[in-house]
């Protein structure tokens, strides 16, 4: 992640199930797929599929039964890596793709 980035503090949780499925990540099929993304200890990584760039850090707050909230998210500010629209589009980005690639399932 570079210098330059945004600490964001979305209103997201997930039960167990969900996090089940955000652990085993995203790994693209095809030339189409424009996300790379995995669980490492505690911290969801997103990055784009073509440069490698991290774009989203997410950490996670587990509770008893194993579903967890978004404690922070940590977004590229580089606009030479990500071209960001602003907050709230960062958030509403980083919950459609965590939907879309991990907790969904995907047609290809």
């Amino acid at each position: 992640m570079p210098r330059a980035r945004a600490t964001l503090h979305p209103d997201l949780a997930f039960d167990a199930a969900a996090m089940e499925r955000i652990a085993r990540g995203f790994v693209k099929h095809d030339m189409d797929a424009k996300w790379f993304i995995y669980l490492d200890r505690a911290r969801l990584k997103l990055h784009r599929s073509w440069t490698g760039n991290l774009v989203f850090d997410a950490g996670f707050a587990f509770d008893a039964d194993g579903g967890a909230s978004v404690a922070d998210l940590v977004v590229n500010r580089d606009s030479a890596q990500y071209n960001s629209s602003g907050d709230a589009e960062d958030l509403e980005l980083f919950a459609n793709v965590v939907r879309w690639h991990l907790l969904e399932d995907l047609e290809w």
